[in-house]
């Protein structure tokens, strides 16, 4: 697996298969990097399921899955930074 440095961004169509894709590529790349993977969905559902697939394989703590807006709110909260109106 030729993966190259840097973040990877990955367009979808909706009900193409691309967040068990994602999960699979994470959890290789973790294995093969021994470094932790975040995969951001915009989907609140989607993230839920990609966590219990992670947590059900054992490697919840080097797959992340997170909907985006969640992820970003607790950025700005850790950073103190006033949430936009």
């Amino acid at each position: 697996m030729k993966l190259g440095k840097g973040l990877r961004v990955v367009y979808d169509l909706a009900g193409s298969g691309t967040t068990l894709v994602l999960g699979y590529c994470a959890e290789q790349v973790s294995k093969i990097c021994a470094r932790s993977s975040l995969i951001l969905r915009h989907n609140k559902t989607l993230a839920a399921n990609l966590c219990s697939a992670m947590d059900a394989k054992g490697i919840k703590d080097w797959v992340q899955a997170a909907p985006y807006h969640s992820w970003y709110l607790r950025g700005l909260d850790v950073c103190h930074i006033q949430k936009p109106t």
